[in-house]
């Protein structure tokens, strides 16, 4: 084995692979371990191992260990930073992703349903038909026929009061397009909020 590191600290690509391969299986055992179960729905334990690998082949003429002690602990820093990567990229893209749910509890979140109602009713005071918690939870209920799409671009738009060009920017669409979103979405909470009115109206 010591010759073999050798040769692959050397340049000998071939002697990198072979090496390499050597330490796969616990590799991909450290990732089952480190990596977050909800992590592994999108990376895999051999995904992470692989990612490990091409690091370290390409790396490998900066190893100054000679045995397979050195080596192991050599791509386990690698594999390490490799898992925190993992790890961080998972994290940013939760962040970027918009709660469909929007809970009730909280003033702010009954002034984002109330903003709804607005846009929808066009009217300046809605809650002066019903009180703010009773117009949240008509809309929180009538928001549950729209389309994922359509919650996450209202919610950035009436909650976190994004302009439309930083929703398109979040979600990887165009200015343009998160607008038709939001008009879609506001056409649609009008079309259910309506027909439960009129079923209110029908059963009184």
């Amino acid at each position: 084995m010591r010759a073999m590191i050798g040769a692959a600290r050397a340049g000998d690509a071939e002697q990198r692979v072979k090496v390499l391969e050597v330490f796969r299986p616990y590799l991909v055992v450290i990732a089952f371990a480190k990596i977050d179960s909800r992590v592994q729905t999108k990376v895999a334990p051999s995904d992470a191992a692989q990612m490990t690998i091409i690091k370290a082949f390409h790396a490998f003429s900066e190893f100054r260990g000679v045995g397979p002690e050195s080596l192991r602990r050599w791509l386990e820093e690698i594999h390490g930073n490799a898992i925190h990567d993992i790890h961080r990229r998972y994290v940013l893209s939760q962040k970027r992703k918009v709660s469909v749910e929007v809970p009730l509890d909280g003033e702010q979140s009954q002034d984002y349903l109330t903003a709804l109602a607005k846009a929808v009713a066009k009217v300046d005071t809605p809650s002066a038909v019903v009180s703010k918690r009773e117009l949240a939870e008509v809309v929180q209920s009538a928001l549950t026929a729209l389309t994922a799409r359509q919650r996450q671009v209202l919610e950035m738009r009436y909650l976190r009061h994004l302009a439309f060009e930083e929703v398109g920017d979040q979600l990887g669409i165009t200015a343009s397009a998160a607008r038709m979103v939001a008009i879609r979405g506001l056409a649609a909470l009008k079309r259910v909020l309506h027909e439960s009115g009129d079923d209110e109206r029908t059963r009184t």
